[in-house]
């Protein structure tokens, strides 16, 4: 802009000096039927025409440029507390409340040899061990019980447990190898608390399947519930141990509808009368007791805002169901690097009572502060 406002003065002031000079009296086209003498005034305020339509483009370009698709961000984006490479691919996590309290176990395919790697870390990022598990065994999600013990389920419904990472253990030698017995098709997914494992599979047509285990593998109780439409669990990490040291078994089981189930062993599951309103992504809620409480994702991780909400549930004075907290975290895919780079969508999503954890696509621990 500077230069195009020096470039604008200067034909003024020169046209403006030569306007008196017979120079600029004489015809600039002979052929115009504008008057000799006002020609050069004429094109004075051709300049000054072209000036002005050069600056309103400039400011247009200006303003496109800075919009984003949508305009820049409504709010200052929320950095996270901690961003730390695992170095796995990681795609799954768990948190170990007992044997490294604020540790997360993540699960994922590491290196060049394309086996699936275990590595738990500190909330501060430190490595707290790490271990591959079996050839051939290639799980998809990760539960850590109440002992601190680490499950595994695969696709297809072959479960595995593993003692917590230890020094010079670098292969899982399973004490607890077990198939679920639900059909192989579908989604599953799994959680684990202080007396039993629990994988859940949905059909996709309507039924959720569960079957829990003592955690010692035995004592198999199964059992099954019917949603309607098409909404059914979340592709991952819908499920919830929400019991803490409690003797009865309780999980949350997180639909993409919004719509939540409760499952104390050994059943039924009954659904929430609320439904969390509107429905986070289908990544994962997080939730510490199952009731009060609950985290998702909503919005666009690509166009717009991106934020953790945080959801009402009972007895806490607000509509049950309703987002009463909201964190920007991102927009237009657009990210606070404050406290290092990653990326959205984040999933996996799990919390504490006062950290969230999650994954970014590329498999780097996210974690922010609950609010």
């Amino acid at each position: 802009m500077a230069p195009l406002r020096k470039c604008t003065a200067m034909l003024i002031m020169a046209c403006m000096l030569a306007a008196g000079t017979v120079s600029c009296s004489q015809p600039i086209d002979t052929g115009s039927p504008v008057p000799p003498q006002s020609q050069p005034y004429v094109a004075l305020l051709a300049l000054l025409g072209v000036g002005v339509a050069l600056t309103a483009l400039h400011h247009h370009n200006v303003n496109r440029n800075n919009s984003g698709g949508g305009g820049g961000p409504p709010v200052s984006l929320t950095a996270p507390q901690l961003v730390e490479g695992l170095g796995i691919g990681a795609f799954d996590i768990a948190l170990d409340l007992i044997n490294s309290p604020g540790g997360v176990g993540a699960l994922g395919t590491g290196g060049s040899t394309g086996r699936s790697t275990f590595i738990e870390v500190g909330s501060s990022g430190a490595n707290n061990g790490s271990y591959f598990l079996p050839s051939g065994f290639q799980p998809r999600a990760v539960a850590i019980d109440g002992s601190g013990d680490d499950w595994f389920s695969d696709p297809l419904g072959a479960v595995k447990k593993c003692a917590p990472p230890a020094a010079g253990v670098t292969t899982c030698v399973p004490s607890v190898s077990l198939s679920d017995g639900l059909p192989a098709s579908g989604v599953r997914n799994l959680a684990a608390d202080s007396t039993h494992v629990l994988i859940t599979q949905d059909t996709l047509t309507g039924t959720v399947n569960w079957a829990a285990f003592n955690l010692d593998g035995t004592g198999r109780i199964t059992g099954s519930y019917t949603y309607t439409g098409s909404a059914g669990t979340m592709s991952a990490d819908a499920v919830v141990a929400t019991t803490g040291s409690l003797s009865i078994s309780t999980y949350t089981i997180a639909h993409k509808d919004g719509s939540t189930y409760s499952l104390a062993l050994p059943g039924p599951a009954v659904v929430n009368p609320f439904k969390l309103t509107p429905p986070p992504q289908p990544n994962g809620v997080a939730t510490l007791d199952g009731v009060s409480s609950f985290y998702g994702l909503v919005g666009s991780p690509s166009s717009g805002s991106y934020l953790l909400g945080h959801f009402a549930g009972i007895g806490t004075g607000s509509p049950p169901g309703s987002l009463v907290g909201r964190l920007a975290i991102a927009f237009n895919g657009q990210t606070s690097t404050d406290r290092g780079f990653y990326s959205v969508p984040l999933s996996a999503l799990r919390t504490d009572g006062s950290l969230l954890y999650a994954l970014d696509p590329a498999g780097s621990l996210v974690i922010f502060n609950a609010f």
